[in-house]
């Protein structure tokens, strides 16, 4: 279980996320769908990854590209990147980084393809 001083193991709103459990699994299982058409896809030439590593890696480049995408001008095109976020769960992705890392600390090839580069 995190320490309940500084920030390891915590999402952005301070909650541990090894106290998750089967919440936490719920959530990486609902929002595991990776990126269409590239569900077999490595990531950074690691296709061993775990699994639920390797989605959540894919699932955050995807977002990180698909946030700079978004022109916030409410064009078609923006509400088609809102939408292709939402699907992918964009917004629970840090968390789901951060419990990925956690469970996979000792793993630096996990933690190298969830690092962005």
């Amino acid at each position: 279980m995190a320490s309940s001083t500084g920030t390891a193991g915590r999402t952005r709103s301070g909650h541990p996320v090894a106290a998750w459990g089967p919440a936490a699994a719920l959530l990486l299982a609902a929002c595991a769908g990776g990126v269409p058409g590239h569900r077999n896809t490595p990531v950074d030439g690691v296709p061993h990854l775990p699994r639920d590593a390797r989605e959540v890696a894919q699932r955050l480049a995807a977002c990180v590209h698909l946030s700079g995408e978004f022109g916030g001008d409410g064009s078609e095109r923006d509400r088609e990147v809102a939408g292709e976020m939402t699907r992918l769960c964009c917004e629970t992705v840090e968390a789901d980084v951060a419990a990925v890392r956690l469970r996979y600390a000792g793993n630096p090839e996990v933690l190298e393809a969830l690092s962005g580069g």
